[in-house]
């Protein structure tokens, strides 16, 4: 067994905590931290290792699991998954210059698949988010689509209104511009601490 630095047990957490998608605040300070106590272990004569134990990876989950419960990682991911489907929503009725966009089955079933795979990855290696997650779901999601032609041709299940798009596209970028700026802020140093 190789005992880890101070620098390693760090760099673990922080891609560990990054990979499972616990939000950049919250990687500084839960990063901060763990600073903190490695500085109080040092100063009692203790080695990093006594701080986390022998499985640093182990540790650094553990630690994420605490901090962001699956039950928020579920309202994040239904909030992508929303965000996402209604983004492609707005394409659509931009590329058909249409007030109405016919729901074909074939896009409920791709919308389906996009989604087991996002729960899967996420149980698996935590949420990717946003960006991350969306392209995972447009690349498992377009099977759905290509189905749609083979099987479905142009049944049509209903019909969404463009008062109904417009609104929730401008609080879906909106979210999007809020979550850009917290990202910025962090990365800045300047973000908030929780």
């Amino acid at each position: 067994m190789t005992t880890k630095t101070r620098e390693q047990i760090q760099s673990i957490c922080k891609a560990q905590w990054e990979l499972r998608g616990i939000e950049p605040a919250a990687v500084l300070e839960m990063h901060q931290e763990l600073s903190a106590h490695l500085d109080d272990a040092l100063a009692d004569g203790k080695s990093p290792t006594d701080v986390v134990g022998d499985d640093v990876q182990a540790f650094a989950a553990s630690w994420a699991r605490a901090r962001k419960p699956r039950s928020h990682r579920l309202y994040r991911l239904t909030l992508d998954v929303s965000s996402l489907a209604v983004l492609l929503l707005a394409f659509a009725h931009l590329r058909r210059w249409s007030t109405q966009v016919p729901v074909l089955p074939g896009l409920v079933l791709s919308f389906a698949v996009g989604i087991i795979v996002l729960v899967l990855v996420e149980r698996r290696r935590g949420d990717l988010g946003f960006w991350k997650g969306s392209l995972l779901f447009v690349v498992f999601s377009l099977a759905g689509l290509a189905l749609n032609d083979l099987v479905f041709r142009e049944a049509v299940l209903m019909t969404m209104p463009l008062w109904f798009t417009a609104p929730a596209t401008l609080l879906v970028i909106a979210r999007i511009a809020h979550d850009m700026r917290q990202r910025a802020a962090v990365e800045q140093g300047t973000g908030p601490h929780r």
